[in-house]
C-alpha cells in the first residue's frame, strides 16, 4: 500500500478514473430520475416512446401553428415540405387551412388546439412524422434514446452505485496518498502548500468556485452546444479543484500545518506574544511592588474605571448594570481575601500554639498570600526541623548518660566491694582506717549519683512504667514527714503540716509519688535554714489537690525557679552539702508521668514547690472497681 500511495502514475490514474466515477456518479442518478419521470419502470417500451413522441410533436406543431399565424397558409405549407413532419389545420367548422400531407400518413399523430389573436376562432392543428420516411434528427435522437435507455433502465442503477463507492474509494486513497513522495517514509508538504498559508488558499479556492458559477451562468444563454461545452469545462475544471483543494488539506492534518499553517494562526501568534511579554513585564513590575502599592494602583484602577464607566453612563439602566457588574466582581474578590486571611490567621495561631505539623493550605491562595502561605509552611518546617534535632540531641544525651552510667557502675561496684573486705581485715593503722572511711563514703556518693543519673534519664525520656491507681495524698504526704523526722529534728526544723478534713484522692503511681515526695523532703533536710519551720499543706480547689512545701533557703538564692529546676543546678553554689543537683528534675519529670504539675517559686529566701493532680471522687473509683471487675 505505500509503494502505491508513493507512486505519481497510480496518483494520476486514480485521478482520472475518480473524475469519469464522479461524472458518473452524478450523471447516473439524472438519468434514474428522468426515466422514472417518464414511467420507464412502470410502462411498456412502446408506451414510453409513444408519450415521448407525442411530446415532440405537440412542440412541433405548435410552431406550425405560430409559423400559420405569422406567415399565412402558402408560406407554412412551402416551409414544411421539405421536413418530414406532416400537419393539418382545420377551423372550428372543419375547413383545412393548410395542408402538407398530400395523402400521406403519419407515424405517431397528435392533436393541439391554437387560438389565433383578435379572432374568437380556434384553430385545430394535427400531424407527426411521415410513415416510411427517416425520422428527423430530433425524432431519431429521442427514438434512440429511449430505445436504448429503456433496455439500460435496470443497470443504471447498478452504474450508480458502483460509481458512487468508486468515487468514494478514490478519494480515500488520494487523501491517503497526499503528501506522500518515493523515498521518504514520513510525509511532506509541496512547495505550493509550504509557501501558501490554508486560509489564503481557502479563500483563493471559494473565489474560483465563485467565479465558475458565474460563468456557467454567463454561458446559460448562450447555444446549446456551446453552453454544453462550457458546462463540462466548469463542471470539470471545479471538480478537479475541488480534488486538489481536499489533498492539500488532507497533507496539511498529516504534517500537522493545517492551522499552524495558515497567515491568521501567525499574526494571532505575534500578537498573543507581544501581549504575552507585556502582560509578563507588567506582573513583574506588580510582583516586586510592596503590598501598599498593590493595593494603592489595583484602587487607582477600580477606582479609574468606576468613574469612566459612570461617565458613560447615561440612563439608570447602564448605570444599574456597571452598579451589578462591580458587585459580582467586588464581592467574590472580597470574600476570596478574607478566606486568605483567615487561613494564615489560623496557620499563623497554630503554629504559634506549638503544633508544628500543622501546614497552611495554599491551593487556593494567591499573589502575595500564596507566598506568605508558603513562607509560613516553610517557618514550620524549619522549626519541625530544630525541634527534631534538639529531640535527637536530648535523647543522644540521655542515652550516652545512661550508657556511661552503667559503664561507671561496673567498676564502682568492684571498688565499694573490695573496701567492704578490707574493713573486714580491720586494720591497725589508723590512717588506712581513715582512707577506708573516705573511700566507703565517696563511693556511696558515687553510687547515688549513678543511680539518680540513671532514674533522671528514664524518667525525662518516659521509659519508666507507670501504674495509675487511687491513693490518698494526705496519708502519703504525713508519712513522708514521718519518714524525715528526725533528719528534721536534727537540723531543728519544725514542719507545720496542714491536711483537710476530708480525704483527697488522686490517680496516681504510688511508687513514684513517694519518690516524689521523699525528694523534695530531702531536698528540704539539705538546704533549709536550721531553727526554722517547714510549711507542708494540702488542700483541694476546683477539682485540683494541689500539695505546697515552703521553707527558707539557708543560703541565698540568686536564680530562678526555673533555672534551679534545671539538672545539676543547685541552691548551694558553694556545693558545701551533698547532693546532685537532679532532684528536682527528677521530681518533675516523675510528677508528669502521672498526668501532674510541678512548679517551683523564689522570691527571696523564700522557697516554694506546688504540685498539682486531679481529683477522682468515691463515684469515680467504685466505677473504676466494678469497671476492672
Amino acid at each position: 500500500m505505500n509503494k502505491i500511495t508513493h507512486s505519481l502514475p497510480a496518483k494520476i490514474a486514480a485521478l482520472i478514473l475518480l473524475t469519469i466515477s464522479a461524472i458518473t456518479a452524478v450523471f447516473s442518478p439524472v438519468g434514474i430520475y428522468l426515466m422514472a419521470e417518464n414511467n420507464f419502470y412502470t410502462q411498456s417500451e412502446a408506451a414510453v416512446q409513444q408519450n415521448t413522441m407525442q411530446t415532440l410533436i405537440a412542440s412541433d406543431l405548435y410552431s406550425v401553428g405560430n409559423y400559420y399565424k405569422n406567415y399565412g397558409k402558402w408560406n407554412t405549407e412551402q416551409y414544411f415540405a421539405n421536413m418530414n413532419f406532416l400537419f393539418t389545420v382545420t377551423d372550428a367548422a372543419g375547413m383545412v387551412l393548410a395542408d402538407n400531407r398530400n395523402g400521406q400518413t403519419v407515424l405517431w399523430e397528435t392533436e393541439v388546439q391554437f387560438s389565433l389573436p383578435g379572432a374568437s376562432s380556434i384553430i385545430t392543428i394535427t400531424g407527426g412524422p411521415g410513415e416510411g420516411q427517416p425520422l428527423s434528427d430530433r425524432y431519431a435522437v429521442a427514438n434512440f434514446l429511449v430505445s436504448n435507455g429503456y433496455r439500460l433502465r435496470h443497470w443504471i442503477i447498478g452504474f450508480a452505485v458502483i460509481s458512487l463507492l468508486s468515487t468514494i474509494l478514490l478519494l480515500i486513497f488520494l487523501c491517503c496518498a497526499a503528501g506522500r513522495k518515493r523515498g521518504c517514509e514520513q510525509p511532506e508538504l509541496n512547495r505550493f502548500d509550504r509557501s501558501v498559508p490554508f486560509d489564503v488558499m481557502t479563500a483563493g479556492f471559494i473565489l474560483i468556485i465563485v467565479l465558475l458559477f458565474s460563468m456557467l451562468q454567463a454561458f446559460a444563454s448562450a447555444g446549446a452546444w456551446l453552453a454544453l461545452i462550457a458546462a463540462g469545462i466548469c463542471i470539470i475544471t471545479g471538480f478537479l479543484i475541488i480534488i486538489w483543494y481536499l489533498m492539500s488539506f488532507a497533507a496539511r492534518v498529516k504534517t500537522g500545518k493545517l492551522i499552524k499553517g495558515t497567515l491568521t494562526y501567525f499574526l494571532l501568534s505575534a500578537l498573543f506574544r507581544g501581549l504575552g511579554k507585556l502582560l509578563r513585564g507588567l506582573a513583574y513590575l506588580f510582583r516586586n511592588l510592596s503590598l501598599t502599592w498593590k493595593t494603592a494602583l489595583s484602587l487607582i484602577a477600580y477606582f479609574s474605571l468606576d468613574l469612566f464607566m459612570m461617565l458613560l453612563s447615561e440612563n439608570s439602566g447602564s448605570f444599574f448594570f456597571w452598579w451589578f457588574l462591580k458587585t459580582v466582581t467586588l464581592i467574590p474578590l472580597i470574600l476570596l481575601i478574607a478566606v486568605s486571611l483567615r487561613k494564615l490567621q489560623k496557620g499563623g495561631e497554630t503554629i504559634a500554639a506549638g503544633d508544628l505539623n500543622y501546614k497552611v493550605d495554599t491551593q487556593y491562595l494567591y499573589g502575595d498570600f500564596k507566598r506568605f502561605g508558603d513562607r509560613l509552611n516553610s517557618i514550620r518546617a524549619g522549626m519541625s526541623h530544630a525541634v527534631e534535632e534538639r529531640m535527637r540531641s536530648e535523647r543522644f544525651k540521655t542515652e550516652l548518660i545512661t550508657n556511661v552510667s552503667h559503664d561507671i557502675k561496673t567498676p564502682l561496684t568492684s571498688i565499694i566491694n573490695y573496701v567492704d573486705l578490707i574493713k573486714k581485715e580491720e586494720p591497725e593503722n589508723e590512717a588506712i582506717k581513715n582512707y577506708l572511711e573516705v573511700l566507703d563514703r565517696q563511693s556511696a556518693r558515687l553510687k547515688k549519683l549513678i543511680e539518680d543519673l540513671v532514674e533522671a534519664s528514664k524518667a525525662s525520656t518516659g521509659n519508666l512504667k507507670t501504674t495509675l491507681e487511687p491513693c490518698e495524698v494526705g496519708v502519703l504526704l504525713s508519712q513522708a514527714v514521718g519518714e524525715y523526722n528526725d533528719k528534721l529534728r536534727a537540723r531543728n526544723l519544725e514542719p507545720v503540716l496542714t491536711l483537710p478534713s476530708v480525704p483527697v484522692r488522686i490517680l496516681a503511681d504510688g511508687q513514684h509519688l513517694w519518690r516524689v515526695l521523699d525528694n523534695l523532703m530531702n531536698n528540704i533536710c539539705k538546704y533549709a535554714l536550721p531553727s526554722s519551720r517547714v510549711y507542708l499543706s494540702l488542700e483541694e480547689l476546683a477539682g485540683q489537690a494541689i500539695i505546697t512545701f515552703r521553707n527558707i533557703s539557708s543560703a541565698p538564692l540568686n536564680i530562678s525557679g526555673e533555672e534551679l529546676m534545671e539538672r545539676f543546678v543547685r541552691g548551694d553554689a558553694s556545693r558545701h552539702t551533698e547532693g546532685s543537683g537532679l532532684g528536682l528534675s527528677i521530681a518533675r519529670s516523675l510528677t508528669e508521668l502521672q498526668q501532674g504539675t510541678l512548679t517551683l517559686t523564689v522570691d527571696g529566701d523564700l522557697f516554694k514547690v506546688i504540685l498539682t493532680f486531679h481529683t477522682i471522687s468515691e463515684k469515680e473509683i467504685s466505677h473504676g472497681i466494678n469497671s476492672n471487675h
